[in-house]
């Protein structure tokens, strides 16, 4: 460049991409950088860039549409019932009114929404994907189009296990009864869920199964005991995808009263004692 440097004047003939007016090349250099800034556009824009200085030289740019790029799911894996969220990401920002992004599923297990709108300059969004209880592992194949790609991502629904067994009250007199409860990780499907059922103790009778209902995520059932002559601990186990137990305790039954009948006598006369113990003799 000569004394003073070169300036160049620049122009740009569409609003997809702009350039600063002009740019200098400074003394004694032959070239200089200028920023070009594009905006998002809704499809493919070619941009014609004019340097002129003592001559017109153009380029071309060309501006593309941001496309999908990936899918993803959070979590991945869930118990059917509840529900995940994805995420649809962008090559680029959305162009004004946004991005339309369609989405389907595979399976009457997951209702996945029609779309999803990424808002104009945004890269990402975010959609719920519910599901229904189901009775063994289903894998669903979330698709996601826009711009003439597609993306993929599985979703698996695993079927309820057991969470937990609890028995209350937690200690009885034998001849007495306690009341279970199993429950499971998420609704039962369609059919219930027949929780298996077992315990460590001839003093206790536990019914072999616990049935949960379609829709519920729980279910009582009722333990009886008979005597003990001491202290016994009865442990009670469920099983269904999964095993869990609870606990509780069979006491001896203990005298809550002694009473006589008739409580004034003449001597020489009987009366009768009774002694009532606060449960059943083992």
């Amino acid at each position: 460049a000569p004394v003073g440097g070169a300036t160049v004047a620049l122009s740009s003939d569409n609003v997809a991409a702009t350039v600063p007016s002009s740019v200098t090349v400074v003394q004694g250099n032959s070239s200089a950088t200028f920023p070009v800034i594009t905006t998002s556009v809704a499809s493919l824009a070619t941009v014609t860039i004019t340097g002129v200085y003592n001559a017109t030289r153009t380029a071309t740019l060309t501006v593309n549409p941001a496309v999908l790029s990936s899918v993803s799911l959070s979590p991945s894996s869930l118990t059917g019932g509840t529900s995940s969220t994805g995420t649809a990401t962008l090559t680029g920002p959305a162009p004004a009114g946004g991005a339309v992004v369609a989405l389907s599923d595979d399976s009457s297990s997951a209702n996945t929404p029609a779309s999803v709108t990424v808002p104009e300059g945004a890269t990402g969004a975010t959609f719920t994907i519910t599901t229904s209880a189901v009775a063994s592992s289903t894998p669903v194949i979330i698709s996601v189009v826009y711009g003439g790609a597609t993306e993929t991502a599985t979703l698996t629904i695993a079927p309820p296990a057991l969470s937990s067994v609890a028995m209350n009250p937690t200690s009885v007199i034998g001849g007495n009864s306690s009341t279970g409860t199993v429950t499971i990780t998420g609704p039962a499907p369609a059919g219930g869920v027949a929780v298996t059922l077992s315990d460590d103790s001839t003093a206790a009778t536990t019914p072999p199964s616990a049935t949960v209902a379609a829709g519920a995520t729980s279910a009582t059932f009722t333990v009886t005991t008979s005597g003990v002559n001491t202290g016994t601990t009865v442990t009670v186990t469920g099983d269904y995808n999964g095993s869990q137990s609870g606990a509780f305790t069979i006491n001896p039954p203990a005298l809550s009263s002694l009473a006589v009948t008739p409580t004034s006598v003449v001597g020489g006369n009987s009366s009768t004692g009774t002694v009532t113990l606060n449960g059943p003799a083992p």
